[in-house]
Parts: C-alpha cells; structure tokens; sequence
C-alpha cells in the first residue's frame, strides 16, 4: 500500500532550565487507494493524536541529540465503495512511538532534525525514520 500524509507536531519547555519538552504530534494520513479486481475503491485515513515527551542530552546548543516517546490513539476511517456497495468503518489502535534523534540548529530560528522513530501500531512493528526542517515561530 502507498499513500500520503501531513503531520505536525507542538512542543514546549517545562521549565527555562529543564531538558524536558512536552507537547503533541498530530497527523493525517491517506493510504490505499485502489481498483481491485471487484471493480471496488478502498481508501484508508488514518489520524495520530499522540501526546509526546521529549528529552535533549548534552550541553551544546548547535547540535542537540534527543530521546523522545509518543504514545496515543490512532483512528482509521476505512471506506469501501463499489457499483453495489458503500461501506464505512472505524477503528482505534494504540500507538507507541520511541524518537531518538537530533535537531542541528543552523541560525536562531531555523534548523533541521532527524529522528529513527520506531514502535508499535496495535502490535505490528512501526518504523518512520524522519528529516525535518524546523522553523521557529
């Protein structure tokens, strides 16, 4: 299956000295479209709502290394349609997300980060290794 998809996600320090950032990352996803041989389409959309704990190690303020988790509801919308059938669903699994990574800030309002984030999607194993550029508001 291929599809598609936009996330974002929100952090915030708990405290001007901690290391711990705490916040959400949120998603849609679309997925598996098709024309099978029933002359059926079944598309999938999925939407992440993961409350999401971040921890930066070292001291340097270049490049900082993280360990993060992501945990959370997952709703698929599975849509069905045929010439004889039109057919909706709707299932929630439990999303776990471990993220470690970098972020290398290159100015005072723009970097990039990196993240092997890798887990568990209603007990199938998950891998979304991601690169980001990060634009601070």
């Amino acid at each position: 299956e291929t599809g598609l998809g936009i996330a974002f996600g929100v952090l915030t320090q708990t405290e001007a000295s901690k290391r711990l950032y705490v916040g959400g990352d949120f998603g849609i996803h679309f997925w598996g479209k098709f024309k099978g041989l029933s002359n059926a389409d079944n598309s999938v959309t999925g939407l992440q709502f993961l409350p999401t704990a971040i921890y930066t190690l070292g001291s340097s303020s270049t490049f900082i290394p993280y360990f993060g988790l992501s945990a959370g509801p997952y709703i698929y919308i599975n849509a069905l349609k045929s010439d004889s059938v039109s057919e909706t669903g709707t299932r929630v699994d439990f999303l776990l997300a471990f993220r470690p990574g970098f972020t290398w800030n290159i100015g005072r309002k723009v970097g990039f980060n990196g993240e092997a984030k890798f887990g568990s999607l209603g007990g199938a194993l998950i891998v979304m290794p991601t690169m980001n550029l990060n634009i601070l508001l």
